[in-house]
């Protein structure tokens, strides 16, 4: 097997390296963040006054602390309209948690804390997304997905972003897959963790980046040459601690795996995860 970077370790398959020699955070992570994400208009139109069906069960006493939104494809005329509802009673009655529902007629992101009076989550209460408008006729917006960060009783030591891509075909070279992962919490990158349920046919360079509110370009969250190459012969999980000088996350901030290099079609491989760890900066 041709020797990945240096900054990348295997840690399963033949000659593997033990979780330790990565730092598992994920083994102390036991005050993981608490948040509700949310997904619309991925493939299919948005439709407004349309239950997606979709719930996010709260698992553990919590309050609202912040709502952040992103959408990739705004209206071309009006606004973008969305609330946010919860459910105390297994989903009979549904009420909203904000104020006032949220309009955006740009990307964003946009953030609010505007909450309605509560006195908190309750575990197994339900919340959902409610679409109320998309602009000027049904469909107009695309790709929008929001983060509801929650407070629990104890504060969030850790964060995680998961990252799935070409699960049912190779995907694309130089292509953006949209969903990214919306950044709530001050966050600082720990390890992270890339598997591959079929490997490439030649060598792929796979990549993470960031974009920040106002800036228009993508960047590396990784050093020059830093990034992890996928081979043909890859088996197991790769890891590695080692991210670009100084690397922040702020609340706002996108992330996506990005394809650098590789074969095109078929040759890229299948089924990329990525499990990206972040200790969160109080």
């Amino acid at each position: 097997m041709t020797p990945t970077p240096s900054d990348w370790i295997q840690l399963n398959g033949p000659g593997a390296a033990s979780l330790g020699d990565v730092g598992g955070a994920l083994a102390a992570s036991d005050a993981l963040g608490n948040k509700a994400t949310f997904f619309s208009g991925f493939g299919n139109p948005i439709l407004p006054g349309v239950d997606k069906g979709t719930r996010h069960i709260i698992s553990q006493a919590a309050t609202p602390s912040a709502l952040y939104a992103f959408l990739a494809q705004p209206p071309a005329a009006g606004s973008f309209t969305f609330d946010i509802l919860l459910s105390q009673d297994g989903g009979n009655t549904w009420n909203s948690i904000l104020n006032n529902p949220i309009s955006m007629t740009a990307s964003g992101p946009t953030t609010s804390n505007d909450f309605a009076p509560t006195s908190g989550f309750a575990i197994t209460n339900l919340l959902r997304l409610d679409i109320l408008s998309t602009g000027v006729g049904p469909g107009f917006a695309t790709g929008f997905q929001c983060v509801l960060a929650l407070a629990s009783i104890t504060p969030p030591s850790f964060d995680r972003a998961t990252m799935a891509f070409g699960l049912i075909s190779s995907p694309p070279l130089g292509r953006d897959f949209g969903g990214y992962y919306l950044v709530v919490r001050n966050n600082q990158p720990r390890a992270i963790y890339v598997q591959v349920k079929q490997p490439p046919l030649a060598n792929v360079t796979l990549d993470i980046q960031v974009l920040r509110p106002g800036v228009s370009t993508w960047t590396s969250i990784f050093p020059a040459g830093g990034q992890p190459v996928i081979e043909p012969t890859i088996s197991g999980t790769l890891a590695s601690q080692t991210f670009a000088p100084g690397l922040l996350f702020e609340p706002g901030d996108l992330l996506r795996p990005y394809i650098l290099s590789g074969p095109s079609g078929s040759g890229t491989g299948t089924g990329y995860s990525v499990v990206l760890e972040m200790e969160t900066l109080q």
